[in-house]
């Protein structure tokens, strides 16, 4: 019988909050845990603290609990008949609503709109699909800046008409109503949900995309770290498209393991893992100065006694990488977002989101809408909903269809050229010639989000502290160069061995 007390001791220190992706791995391979025991866990702490309790609102809709259940024991099966696929098989995972989810879940796909409420899709995105095959359990969907904060430049980050306003599991009181729209007690978006459910154990891994730092932003907020890929046509089939030069996936985790075994599942080309236990000595970072990158104050509104506590613990951070040998290059040199580019990567957004739009309600089953035209005469139609008063307008879909087709083809590839030119070959790249550094690395706010984007670049940010005013998480993002993921395992995996600042929410 002292199996079975050992057994139970595992199974009650199992904390989902603390819990990474690998911790779960491995409790499942020694037995320790079943899938269903993750599935109940989950979905218990998605009803404790998703509509009550803390009332985070950071998941939408979940797979039924009785399709959950059978899924979870035929992960159990397998592992007990020697047929897993994966290390992360039986394990959980959220995804943004904004990715198509076979109808077989019982999951519409809504990207937070009242026009898709009851809209399923005919199959899964790509990405939702890769972790299925790596024997992955789906649990349900991610609240998010309404269409991936595409609808109106007046809604809040993390709010969406069906999953209502994100809420911070960090921040003392939730947000400020008089606060900026990416104010610092907004959970910041447009991947609000995946963020904050993940650091609130509402699952270990959640799914996520980024055009503009829609991972990197609420990832900071959340005390977690995140992946950014470079994006392929592949890798974001099956999601809403909003502009082709940024629009990329990626995930929200609790450690630096977790994000390597999801490299492996996703790009299959080599073993992340392998690169974890690389330290910083001889990493050749660029640093970006905090406070000359700092958003506009319309965007964050500035708080003086933040900046003090964020700079020095920054620069504490700097001097520790220092003492473990990485070599340090303070306030690196980096061409700047200009006003042209802005316009560029605007026309091409219009001219993108316009067509990806009716890419992704052609994966849909009989939607209700299948133009960004048809979406804004139903939101008028539905104002007193999809438009409230306190998340107002659609002025992004609006000047949507008014510029969709203002660029030909030839200007589109122009453009685009433009800007890859702009962001690699006189910014990025540029950059880590000029310094001979193997990283760069900073606030995961302001234009250098863009810039690392729109460039195409992988990003990963990591957790550093928490405000003493409001209790916001805050940390770093790092851009490595293109097919180079393996840095990012090697930074994320020294950055946890030497700091490892991370906490979990003390309110939940």
């Amino acid at each position: 019988m002292a199996w079975i007390a050992n057994v139970f001791r595992q199974r009650s220190a199992f904390n989902p909050l603390t819990a990474t992706l690998a911790d779960v791995s491995r409790l499942l391979e020694e037995g320790s845990l079943t899938s269903v025991d993750l599935v109940n866990a989950y979905t218990g702490q998605i009803k404790k603290h998703n509509k009550n309790g803390a009332r985070l609102n950071a998941v939408i809709s979940l797979v039924p609990e009785h399709i959950i259940l059978e899924n979870a024991r035929k992960s159990d099966q397998d592992r007990a008949t020697g047929k897993t696929r994966s290390r992360l098989h039986g394990i959980p995972f959220l995804v943004k609503d904004n990715m198509w989810t076979d109808r077989s879940f019982g999951l519409p796909v809504t990207c937070g709109a009242l026009a898709f409420e009851n809209t399923f899709a005919k199959q899964n995105a790509y990405i939702v699909q890769k972790l299925l095959d790596a024997g992955m359990i789906l649990l349900g969907t991610a609240n998010l800046s309404e269409l991936a904060n595409a609808k109106s430049s007046q809604v809040r980050g993390g709010w969406s008409t069906l999953g209502g306003q994100t809420q911070s599991p960090y921040v003392v009181g939730g947000i400020d109503p008089t606060d900026t729209s990416l104010g610092h007690s907004n959970p910041a978006g447009s991947s609000s949900g995946s963020a904050v459910a993940v650091a609130a154990g509402m699952a270990p891994i959640a799914v996520a995309t980024e055009c503009d730092g829609s991972i990197m932003m609420p990832a900071d907020r959340a005390s977690i770290f995140s992946v950014r890929l470079s994006p392929t046509p592949v890798l974001t089939s099956g999601v809403l498209r909003y502009n082709r030069l940024g629009d990329s996936v990626g995930w929200m985790v609790k450690g630096a393991e977790d994000a390597a075994l999801m490299l492996n599942i996703v790009l299959n080309n080599n073993d992340y893992t392998n690169y974890l236990d690389q330290s910083f000595k001889g990493l050749k970072i660029g640093v970006l100065d905090p406070m000359k990158w700092q958003p506009g104050a319309a965007i964050v509104r500035p708080n003086e006694d933040y900046n003090k506590q964020f700079m020095s613990e920054f620069n504490d951070m700097l001097s520790k990488l220092e003492s473990a040998g990485a070599i340090i290059h303070r306030d690196i040199d980096l061409r700047r977002w200009t006003g042209e580019d802005n316009d560029m990567f605007r026309a091409l957004s219009y001219n993108d989101y316009g067509a990806g739009f009716v890419t992704f309600t052609e994966g849909l089953i009989e939607p209700p809408v299948r133009s960004i035209p048809e979406l804004i005469d139903f939101n008028r139609k539905h104002a007193d909903r999809a438009m409230p008063q306190d998340n107002p307008g659609q002025d992004i879909l609006e000047k949507t269809v008014a510029n969709m087709n203002s660029l030909s083809a030839e200007q589109c590839e122009e453009y685009r050229r433009t800007i890859l030119n702009h962001t690699r070959d006189l910014s990025i790249d540029a950059a880590m010639k000029k310094y001979d550094i193997d990283v760069i690395m900073g606030a995961p706010t302001g234009r250098s989000a863009t810039i690392y984007d729109a460039g195409g670049y992988p990003v990963g940010t990591l957790p550093l502290g928490y405000a003493n005013f409001n209790g916001r998480a805050f940390g770093l993002s790092f851009v490595v160069p293109r097919g180079r993921e393996d840095l990012l395992a090697r930074v994320m995996g020294a950055w946890e061995k030497l700091l490892n600042p991370r906490k979990p929410p003390s309110r939940l």
